[in-house]
């Protein structure tokens, strides 16, 4: 009589081979899935007052990750209106040097939007050459824009951010955050 539980393939039969190849890549996917490190970013979030400027100006809450390839800003504004040109923007400050760099984007009525990074020191304003890229998104009240770090010395920085009309180099802004420091490990 066969008994199929206690019976075994061949060392070389090809069902045995198949198996072992399929349980040797399981293990391998394993061991990477669990040994990858994510890139890590100190985050700051908090509420900023509400009703503290128009709806389409005033921002509810902000998170700000400082990490090992970009700084990225997140915002909710209380009603993103499509409406008019906007500029939202923040400050960048490494905490450690005497240099400002200020990020912006202006987001025009037509969805269109332009970033730019400007740094300034002790000496006057620092042309970057910086791919800062944003995202507005009206019908979720929402802006994220992010920053290359390759554009700002590692370490900690102070910031505050903006927001209100304007089309980058003159504007009103009408509300403003605090400001905060973010870490860097």
């Amino acid at each position: 009589m066969h008994n199929s539980e206690t019976h075994q393939a061949p060392a070389n039969h090809p069902r045995r081979r198949v198996l072992l190849t399929l349980a040797t890549a399981s293990a391998a996917l394993a061991a990477t899935c669990l040994t990858q490190v994510p890139a890590y970013a100190d985050t700051v979030t908090f509420a900023d007052p509400r009703r503290d400027a128009v709806a389409r100006y005033d921002l509810t809450n902000v998170s700000i990750a400082n990490g090992e390839d970009r700084i990225v800003v997140r915002a909710r504004v209380r009603d993103l209106s499509g409406k008019g040109t906007q500029v939202f923007g923040f400050s960048l400050q490494p905490t450690d040097l005497d240099v400002t760099y200020m990020a912006y984007s202006v987001r025009k009525a037509s969805g269109k939007t332009r970033n730019r990074l400007t740094g300034y020191d002790s000496s006057g304003a620092i042309e970057t050459d910086c791919a800062v890229t944003a995202t507005w998104r009206p019908h979720k009240n929402t802006i994220r824009v992010a920053v290359p770090r390759t554009c700002i010395p590692d370490g900690a920085i102070r910031t505050n951010l903006y927001i209100g009309a304007g089309n980058g180099t003159a504007g009103d802004p009408a509300d403003w955050t605090k400001n905060v420091t973010v870490k860097q490990d």
